[in-house]
């Protein structure tokens, strides 16, 4: 359990890990590029770490030095890779590990089978994996639509024969980002066309900003992607850009209290979904500096409330939720229901921890409204979600008695949030 200080003015100039999404994007391209590649200014997290593991697992060689932030990863054509027999793999509660490493081992001269803990075999993965079958894999999910997921390729050329796939409005990116970072391997050109309305797109151009990094340039059409077969990934030394969800936290506290923070070796020119939020900051009153190599918010004397759809940057909606409270009318986030299956029910954590402090909020199935509030004192739950947390320690920064009962379940994002913290 962890009492947060309230703190009046906070004024400083930061750096934040890099990005966890970006990492494990880079790590299976990594994986699948024949050499080796340098990741720099890599996430080192829980996600990152389940990540890495998995991949070892496989028989590839993945070195770390976590006081330079380097990943090391020596890839292989993934043809070549005979797995044990029946392997094997715990992803906790990773849920970019469970997508990608879905469509990753479907690739792969082998039998393997992925699990989880009880909150990501609630997690669902059913349309991927009737995606892939469509592409020619031999997949199955043990539960109908969600984890276990096995996977059968033994003795086959290609896991993934290619073809055409579409994805409704109401599916995950990630499922779309997984069949991409396969896709090259394909033995036909493959298509993937997905709704207009599906959540977190900018997401899915993190994915093919990662691929072009790695070599593998894809045809994009609106919103039907081209991979063409054949194309190989090329090892190469990749920087992580820091992860702008994580620089959210300290833009956020700068936000309500009046104060000042800079965060370094960020621009707005980043592919990241979660950069989008800075806008919204203005919009509720801040004033925001950009540098070439970084990004400045000022807290006003009292923020506004805004009415944002944040489709684009769900991870960054517990954080706008921390300050709302303090804006002078009403916040109301809309286009939300994906975050019913994030790593617990954040529409439904959200409204009950605030509501236990004393927060006018309401939510429904797609959004949530909060009403200018003065919090109370209280001790909040975070369901082993490290947004939860990190969400709610902003808020208590500006609200005095705000306690978190569990700080240690950011480790699956940034181990080091309340170090970083502490130093302000």
């Amino acid at each position: 359990m962890l009492l947060l200080k309230p703190k009046k003015r906070i004024d400083a100039i930061i750096s934040v890990p890099g990005s966890k999404s970006l990492t494990n994007r880079a790590l299976v391209a990594s994986a699948l590029a024949a050499g080796t590649s340098t990741l720099k200014n890599a996430s080192f997290s829980s996600d990152s770490e389940v990540m890495c593991a998995s991949l070892r697992k496989f028989g590839l060689r993945v070195t770390a030095d976590s006081r330079r932030r380097l990943l090391k990863i020596t890839g292989k054509d993934p043809s070549g890779i005979l797995l044990p027999e029946r392997l094997a793999l715990n992803l906790q509660n990773c849920g970019t590990a469970m997508r990608f490493l879905t469509a990753y081992c479907c690739l792969l001269n082998g039998n393997s089978a992925l699990t989880g803990i009880d909150r990501m075999l609630n997690r669902p993965i059913g349309r991927l994996v009737s995606a892939l079958k469509s592409l020619g894999a031999d997949v199955s999910c043990t539960r109908k639509n969600y984890p276990p997921v096995r996977i059968n390729a033994s003795g086959k050329k290609h896991g993934l024969y290619g073809g055409q796939t579409y994805f409704a409005a109401s599916e995950s990116s990630q499922f779309i980002s997984a069949i991409l970072l396969a896709a090259p391997y394909a033995e036909n050109d493959t298509i993937i066309s997905y709704s207009q309305k599906i959540p977190s797109q900018p997401y899915i151009l993190m994915t093919l900003d990662v691929m072009e990094k790695f070599g593998v340039k894809t045809q994009k059409n609106g919103n039907c992607i081209t991979v063409t077969a054949g194309k190989r990934y090329k090892p190469c030394a990749y920087t992580v850009e820091p992860d702008a969800g994580s620089a959210n936290y300290f833009f956020a506290m700068a936000a309500a209290s009046k104060g000042r923070i800079r965060v370094k070796n960020i621009n707005r020119n980043s592919k990241q979904a979660e950069c989008g939020f800075i806008g919204v900051l203005e919009k509720m009153g801040c004033n925001i500096k950009y540098g070439s190599n970084f990004i400045e918010c000022a807290g006003p004397e009292k923020l506004k409330g805004v009415e944002v759809d944040m489709n684009t940057m769900p991870d960054s909606v517990p954080t706008l939720a921390a300050i709302a409270p303090f804006a002078s009318s009403a916040t109301r986030i809309t286009n939300i229901a994906n975050l019913r299956y994030k790593e617990t029910d954040r529409i439904a954590a959200i409204t009950g921890e605030m509501k236990k402090l004393g927060v006018k909020i309401d939510s429904g199935r797609d959004y949530i409204s909060i009403r200018p509030s003065s919090p109370l004192p209280g001790t909040v739950r975070t369901y082993d979600d490290h947004r939860m947390a990190m969400s709610f320690a902003v808020l208590g920064t500006a609200a005095k008695g705000i306690t978190i009962d569990d700080e240690k379940c950011v480790v699956k994002s940034f181990p080091e949030f309340f170090d970083l913290l502490r130093t302000l």
